[in-house]
C-alpha cells in the first residue's frame, strides 16, 4: 500500500512534467517550423536575387553582343566601302590611261600620215 500512496502523492507531478514536455516540444517544433520558414524564405529571396543577376549579366551580354555586331556589321559597311572607292579609283585611272592613250595616239597619228598629194601624184 505504501506503493501505491507513493505513485498517487507522484502522479500529479508526473502529469505536471509530461505536460512541461509537451509544452517544450512544441515550442521547438514551432521555433523549428518557423526557422525552416524563415530559411525557405530566404531562399527563395536568394534565389529571386541571382536570377536577377543572371537577367542583369544576360541583359548586359546581349548590350555587349548587340554592340558588337553594330560594330562588325559597320565595319563590313566600312570595307565595302572602301572596295568601291578602290574600283572606282582604278576605273578613273584606267579610263584617264586610255583616254590619254588616245590622245597620244591622235597626235601621233597626223605625224604617220604621209600627204595625200604626194602618193597619189605617182
Amino acid at each position: 500500500m505504501q506503493e501505491a500512496a507513493i505513485e498517487d502523492y507522484f502522479k500529479p507531478l508526473d502529469k505536471e512534467a509530461e505536460l512541461i514536455m509537451k509544452m517544450q516540444l512544441q515550442g521547438e517544433e514551432r521555433t523549428s517550423e518557423m526557422m525552416m520558414k524563415t530559411l525557405e524564405k530566404q531562399a527563395s529571396l536568394q534565389q529571386i536575387e541571382a536570377e536577377k543577376k543572371a537577367g542583369m549579366h544576360k541583359v548586359d551580354n546581349s548590350e555587349a553582343n548587340l554592340n558588337d555586331s553594330k560594330l562588325m556589321d559597320e565595319e563590313k559597311a566600312l570595307k565595302e566601302m572602301l572596295k568601291e572607292l578602290q574600283k572606282e579609283v582604278l576605273l578613273e585611272k584606267a579610263g584617264g590611261e586610255k583616254s590619254s592613250d588616245n590622245v597620244h595616239q591622235a597626235d601621233k597619228s597626223h605625224i604617220n600620215l604621209k600627204p595625200a598629194s604626194t602618193t597619189t601624184s605617182k
